[in-house]
């Protein structure tokens, strides 16, 4: 019901100070955007990895993001990484026309600290990981990827 829930229960729903990987509480699973939020721990568990993905060199043999379901596994490839302090754009799930979703794409890969591509194929079916980076209270690193590939 809320983004609180999981930032400390594990996902069998009890207290866990590592919380839980979440779809975001506003989301329904039909939307243009999933956001998925995670904390960014120390020992690399959970978000803990994201931030590498600001390192090119990391980026680069790293571009994919793997979503294992119950019968597919889906593959997202990352078209924008940034860091940003306490806006909300990033988490923006739905949109009201193609205007608005190619608008939301162009500004994330504005905001990309790398030149990435987006892959154009008409689809709305992007993902948004966000973590905090452990540097100031409000500060995320956002990765967003768009579904490349489903495999059963």
């Amino acid at each position: 019901e809320s983004n609180d829930e999981y930032l400390y229960k594990n996902f069998k729903g009890e207290d866990n100070k590592g919380g839980s990987i979440f779809v975001d509480s506003r989301n329904e699973l039909d939307d243009n955007n999933i956001i998925i939020h995670g904390h960014n721990m120390k020992d690399k568990s959970m978000f803990g990895t994201l931030s590498n993905l600001l390192k090119s060199e990391y980026l680069n043999d790293n571009k994919y993001i793997y979503i294992y379901l119950e019968n597919k596994i889906l593959q997202y490839e990352i078209f924008s990484v940034y860091v940003t302090n306490g806006e909300d754009f990033p988490y923006k799930s739905e949109f009201k026309d193609d205007e608005e979703f190619n608008n939301y794409i162009d500004t994330s890969i504005g905001k990309s600290i790398h030149d990435l591509n987006y892959s154009e194929d008409g689809e709305k079916n992007i993902i948004t990981l966000s973590t905090c980076t452990g540097t100031t209270k409000n500060a995320r690193t956002i990765i967003n990827a768009k579904l490349k590939d489903i495999k059963y």
